[in-house]
């Protein structure tokens, strides 16, 4: 039996920019309070918060609702 472990780092296997911008786009259609800001103003000013994935989503989160008043 063979075992190992797999690490993607710096997008390598994965395109962490498209998987994050499609999760966002089905979030928006999910979410009908996002509704209001317009999907690709979500998209981009999430990205934009996001700073490729150095900022923890909760603050990003947080960010968006005061920003928005959501």
């Amino acid at each position: 039996m063979v075992k190992a472990i797999l690490f993607d780092l710096d997008g390598t296997l994965l395109d962490r920019d498209r998987s994050l911008a499609a999760f966002l786009a089905q979030q928006f259609e999910r979410v009908p309070a996002l509704r209001g800001m317009g999907r690709e103003a979500y998209i981009r000013r999430f990205v934009e918060l996001d700073r490729k994935g150095y900022v923890w989503k909760d603050v990003v989160y947080r960010t968006l609702i005061e920003e928005y008043r959501l």
